[in-house]
């Protein structure tokens, strides 16, 4: 399938490098419910609540490249086509797709 050149959806929204959201730790309440069921248990939790390793970086951060931009466009056009289908189909059925 020839894809490149044909027309592009704009219904496509670029999210990459926007983080994953709310961080992974339990945060305050959290951590002190851990403390309380431990401590109401009998069990030592202070191994728990060391912090641990963490993530280590290495190399350049990622970010977009050519290959994703090449990504991006053909979903886009591959978008564009279902879009038209589905708005074909909806016509049929005297439909609106939006």
């Amino acid at each position: 399938m020839k894809w490149r050149g044909r027309r592009t959806s704009g219904n496509i929204e670029d999210r990459r490098g926007g983080g994953m959201g709310r961080p992974a730790g339990i945060g305050g309440i959290g951590l002190l419910l851990v403390v309380l069921i431990g401590w109401f248990f009998g069990v030592d939790v202070t191994p728990f609540l060391g912090g641990g390793g963490g993530v280590v970086e290495t190399g350049a951060p990622a970010g977009p490249n050519s290959i994703d931009d090449t990504s991006e466009e053909f979903v886009a056009v591959v978008l564009a086509d279902t879009e038209e289908v589905w708005d074909e189909i909806f016509t049929a059925s005297d439909l609106d797709y939006t």
